[in-house]
């Protein structure tokens, strides 16, 4: 992430210095990857359940690599500036999985009131592979072998 961007964010008092914790933050990875393997059976009779399942997984991964660059939020409803840190920190591949995830999530709230949803199981098992591919990419910045 460069300076500028992590400047702005405390600037803006959306987050703030924090202390990483090595054993929380491998906590907190298990309980993502446990989150993504309870997604998994639902995908083919609930894709839409499955997908907003799997994006709350990335939101607790990308929870936990900023606490482990050494920063938190600071709001309530951190969703934005969670995904702004992460977004402006990862590779490009990493992005474009948090944006597909983003876009996915945008599309279930605004069809949520429709009570007809575009979601597939297809699009449910191809982003369930994403979403895995990502968590061993956090897993592998933060050096976390399990």
């Amino acid at each position: 992430m460069s300076d500028r961007s992590i400047q702005q964010l405390l600037a803006a008092g959306l987050i703030e210095k924090a202390a990483a914790d090595c054993k929380e933050t491998i906590d907190l990875i298990e309980s993502a990857e446990q989150g993504l393997r309870e997604a998994r059976p639902v995908i083919a009779d609930d894709p839409v359940r499955s997908v907003s399942q799997m994006y709350d997984v990335l939101y607790s991964v990308c929870r936990v690599f900023m606490l482990s660059q050494g920063y938190r939020t600071v709001v309530e409803d951190d969703y934005v500036v969670v995904l702004r840190f992460c977004e402006a920190s990862l590779d490009r591949k990493e992005v474009e999985t948090l944006q597909a995830f983003n876009s996915a999530e945008r599309r279930r709230h605004d069809e949520m009131y429709d009570g007809c949803f575009s979601l597939t199981s297809e699009d449910a098992s191809s982003m369930f592979k994403r979403a895995r591919k990502f968590i061993a990419r956090i897993k592998t910045v933060l050096a976390i072998s399990k």
